[in-house]
């Protein structure tokens, strides 16, 4: 066998593993899909009752928040579970916001999807972060958090 055809024969391995498998290793995977009804509503204070919320980053200016269904449990160590009433969210949003402009960034707002489609969630962060949202058994979800050099970055 010459090197053209074994080179031919592990490309072809490897689009078939591809095809094979990449489906069902991103199958348990969800998404954020951006959405302005959510910026706006982060924009003015809005807290949801159905949801749970936590951040990530520095307590007074994080680098995300996130509002995950009530019914939903959150699988991480990462992600600080928060109490916000409406002053709480106005002051986080605000110290996110002043510090995203120093950097000439903007802040918006995501659905947080699981790995059907379904609505599970909000975020509020720098857009153009790459997360993990995996769906657990028994109601969970981990979500990676964005890293902690996010305003720097974008």
């Amino acid at each position: 066998m010459n090197a053209s055809t074994v080179l031919l024969a592990v490309g072809i391995l490897a689009i078939v593993f591809v095809v094979l498998f990449g489906r069902r290793i991103r199958a348990s995977y969800g998404s954020l899909r951006p959405n302005g009804t959510v910026t706006r509503r982060f924009e003015a204070y809005d807290v949801k009752e159905d949801l749970i919320y936590y951040t990530s980053g520095p307590d007074d200016c994080p680098c995300a928040i996130i509002g995950i269904k009530r019914e939903l449990a959150l699988n991480s160590s990462v992600w600080e579970k928060r109490e916000v009433p409406s002053e709480t969210m106005k002051k986080l949003v605000t110290n996110m916001e002043a510090k995203v402009s120093q950097l000439g960034g903007v802040l918006h707002g995501f659905d947080i999807l699981d790995s059907s489609g379904n609505y599970i969630g909000e975020w509020y962060s720098v857009p153009g972060i790459h997360t993990a949202i995996r769906m657990g058994k028994e109601s969970s979800v981990r979500i990676q958090p964005p890293p902690s050099d996010v305003y720097e970055r974008n």
